[in-house]
């Protein structure tokens, strides 16, 4: 039996159980660098994962047979048998998880086959070794039991090679063949068109795995590492080597401490030691004061990055992706991934960190009791990494459920809070509670789902950890009743092993959290490693007369099948005056959102002056001066009405502001509240009514004076008679200026020099001046709803 093998037999076992566990821990693509990693596809993995089971609960029994006659002996095993049933323990352990990991999608790959075929091909040739009359050294098996092990072993050893050789032996001579990713597919959601919402682990599916997916999140390196500012980079480096000192001074404290207690225990002087360790601690002390003085300054520095840095870029965003984006997506997508830009901190400075002080405990503490210590450390860590893996991996699947209900809670508060006009006039208040309270009570019960995994979780963590400590006290107590260890090495340990665990608790505690970070990123993630879909040369606009002419242009919106604008062509002379009206749905403010490069056409060309402006840089300053836009909802900041007025010309003098005013119609209006042109105007413009955050965006056109004048239903809220007044000012103030006008309003297209009426697909049905149109139906004693007289909305 293994207990009376000889020790090189045991090393070797032990070796081979090493190299099984390292690959079953090694990640596929690390395996791949060496080309053996390609998958061993005809191998039924049930059966496999009962096959280790069985070898995992033979070689703990192994073990513990071990540990038991060790301790009736009241003596220590022997190191060599305990090294190698531990190494096929953890190996065949870990190869069980890999083999029950059902979203490992080929968790056999060559490298691992290999390895399994190896520690059987050992086990096989040990058991029949020792079986063998007079072939062993050591004395024969004599018990039944061990006798029965090692059949059941080597039965199992067997049935593992039939399941894997021949697999091997048909996989060798096929070319390994990568299996090509999958492209993203968008969203479930059909409205979530930019995929904000997208499940991140239906996304680690399609990328293939957590590693590919990690590498995506470089789009954050810029925000979490001072790239190319000196001061900053010598702040990080500096924090850094604090730390790594601070740890240092810490474990020699620790051991300054055990030495007065071994000095006093002697009857030694205690004096050197005591003032070591006080020196000791006031380093310490001063080091972590140091280091937070430091890390605080990184830590607003990168606040700062990253506020500044995620706006400029939303803002930066071309005009498609604002039309799809939903802001509170945005705003929440932003709020969530402010934690993950600590992570670069966390990993640096708290998880590197830890597991360099693990590593320098675990060296010391093995270096003065002995390797079996390295054992039970061993054991303790591998399980606990195992359920941490498992924890986090449930708890992933548990938290995407949970922000996907926290999302629809948000959408639920927000469409409630915004349309609480229709729901009192529908008398639907209480049913939008009710909705509400659904919303948030699913999202609660997922919510304790997610608790429940969590402390089930850290349940078997803690009993995992609770075994670990009882081994580990209970050998040094060993030790101390042998008289190898006195008081000073028992109050080490106690410290050291305290500190030991305390780390490796706070690691598996931070994991899941980490994923938690990475999960609540993913949304801005995606954001960030958008770019323009309006692509340009850099050209600057030559804007001349403001002729305007579109050849061939058709557009679809994305997640839709038939067209907006589908082959349209027509020319606009300089300073024309043209009316595009037609039903709802027949591309007219898509027209003109194409016009001012809000998105970019599927197909033709549209030309201001001859030039095409998909090739006009889209941040052209001459571009943007020269054809202005009025939308149909303008936009009013919650700052002063001059200010806001200014945004048609930052430089405009109060003069010209006053002036595009009144033109405007606005000016009497303005200077009759107290604050006059430096009144708030309240979020969104709450404190001025519809009509007059129209003028207001009529004062930004008159303010501006553009080549090109585009107009979305601009006076869909002002009343007949500012309506008219307004018009007749912007048609004297650009007489020579060319003004597209979309509109339902009739009447407005009588003044304009031609009317254009709009069918399906942006199709022209009619084409002329008004009175063109109405003489041309005359003749034709044909009747268009569009331009009869009398009916003033289409």
């Amino acid at each position: 039996m293994a207990i009376e093998l000889e020790p090189w037999i045991q090393l070797v076992r032990g070796c081979c159980g090493v190299l099984v566990l390292v690959t079953a821990i090694t990640p596929i693509p690390t395996l791949k660098l060496f080309g053996t990693g390609r998958s061993i596809t005809n191998c039924n993995l049930n059966t496999l994962l009962f096959l280790f089971l069985a070898l995992f609960f033979i070689y703990a029994a192994v073990f513990f047979r071990l540990v038991a006659e060790a301790v009736s002996r009241n003596s220590l095993p022997s190191i060599h048998a305990a090294f190698s049933e531990t190494a096929l323990v953890l190996a065949t352990f870990m190869n069980a998880e890999r083999l029950g990991d059902r979203d490992d999608k080929s968790p056999i790959h060559l490298n691992r086959a290999v390895s399994w075929c190896l520690l059987c091909a050992i086990e096989l040739f040990v058991v029949v070794w020792t079986g063998l009359p007079g072939g062993q050294t050591s004395p024969p098996l004599a018990s039944r039991v061990s006798a029965a092990i090692d059949v059941c072993k080597a039965a199992t050893c067997v049935m593992i090679l039939l399941q894997i050789l021949p697999a091997i032996i048909a996989n060798c001579n096929t070319a390994s063949k990568p299996s090509p990713a999958s492209p993203l597919d968008a969203s479930s959601n059909p409205a979530d068109i930019l995929s904000l919402q997208m499940d991140t682990l239906r996304e680690v599916e399609k990328l293939g795995g957590w590693w590919p997916l990690l590498k995506l999140f470089g789009v954050f390196s810029r925000y979490m590492f001072p790239v190319g500012e000196p001061v900053h980079q010598i702040r990080f480096v500096a924090s850094f080597l604090l730390m790594v000192t601070h740890e240092v001074t810490e474990l020699q404290e620790q051991l300054a401490f055990a030495s007065i207690l071994d000095a006093a225990a002697t009857g030694s002087q205690v004096q050197t030691s005591f003032k070591k360790a006080l020196l000791l601690r006031a380093v310490n002390t001063a080091l972590s004061h140091i280091f937070g003085l430091l890390r605080a300054e990184i830590k607003l520095h990168r606040a700062e990055s990253f506020a500044t840095g995620v706006h400029a870029k939303i803002l930066s965003m071309d005009p498609t992706f604002h039309s799809l984006a939903n802001p509170t997506d945005l705003t929440k997508a932003v709020d969530d991934a402010k934690e993950f830009i600590s992570l670069f901190d966390s990993i640096i400075f708290s998880h590197f960190i830890n597991i360099m002080g693990i590593v320098m405990a675990a060296t010391k503490l093995v270096s003065l009791h002995g390797p079996f210590l390295f054992i039970i450390m061993a054991y303790q860590i591998t399980f606990t990494c195992v359920i941490n893996s498992k924890g986090t991996q449930k708890r992933a699947e548990a938290f995407t459920k949970v922000h996907k209900l926290k999302v629809d809670q948000e959408h639920r508060r927000q469409d409630g809070l915004r349309g609480w006009t229709t729901l009192f006039n529908q008398n639907l208040i209480e049913h939008e509670i009710d909705c509400f309270r659904l919303v948030t009570g699913a999202l609660i019960d997922q919510e304790r789902k997610l608790d429940s995994c969590r402390l089930n979780f850290c349940l078997a963590q803690n009993i995992v950890s609770f075994c670990g400590v009882a081994a580990g006290y209970s050998f040094m107590i060993y030790r101390y009743g042998q008289g190898a260890a006195t008081v000073g090495d028992l109050v080490l340990y106690t410290s050291v092993w305290a500190t030991l665990w305390m780390r490796i608790g706070e690691l598996t505690r931070t994991i899941p959290d980490l994923v938690d970070d990475l999960l609540d990123a993913a949304p801005l993630r995606r954001v960030l490693e958008r770019s323009s879909a309006v692509q340009t040369s850099g050209a600057e606009l030559l804007c001349g007369e403001g002729s305007l002419d579109l050849h061939d242009v058709s557009f679809t919106y994305p997640a839709r099948d038939t067209p907006v604008v589908d082959h349209l062509s027509m020319s606009i002379k300089p300073g024309a005056k043209v009316a595009l009206i037609g039903p709802s749905g027949t591309g007219k403010s898509t027209l003109l959102k194409l016009v001012m490069r809000y998105m970019s056409p599927s197909t033709g060309t549209i030309l201001i002056d001859g030039q095409d402006i998909s090739n006009i840089d889209k941040n052209s300053q001459v571009f943007h001066k020269s054809v202005g836009m009025m939308p149909q909802i303008p936009h009013i900041f919650n700052t002063t009405v001059m200010e806001n007025v200014r945004m048609g010309k930052k430089n405009a003098s109060d003069e010209e502001v006053y002036a595009a005013c009144r033109r405007a119609m606005i000016h009497d209006t303005i200077i009759a509240r107290p604050g006059g042109y430096e009144s708030l105007m309240g979020e969104n413009g709450s404190s001025f009514s519809g009509g007059e955050k129209q003028r207001i965006e009529f004062a930004r056109l008159f303010l501006k004076q553009p080549k090109v004048v585009i107009l979305d239903e601009p006076t869909s809220s002002l009343d007949p008679e500012t309506e008219m007044q307004v018009l007749g000012n912007l048609i004297n103030q650009f007489v020579h200026t060319t003004v597209i006008v979309v509109t339902h309003n009739v009447e407005i297209a009588k003044d304009f020099d031609r009317v254009i009426l709009l069918g399906e697909g942006g199709k022209i049905v009619k084409d002329g001046s008004y009175r063109e149109l109405l003489a041309k139906e005359a003749t034709e004693q044909t009747t268009s709803h569009a331009l009869q007289p009398g009916l003033t909305r289409y």
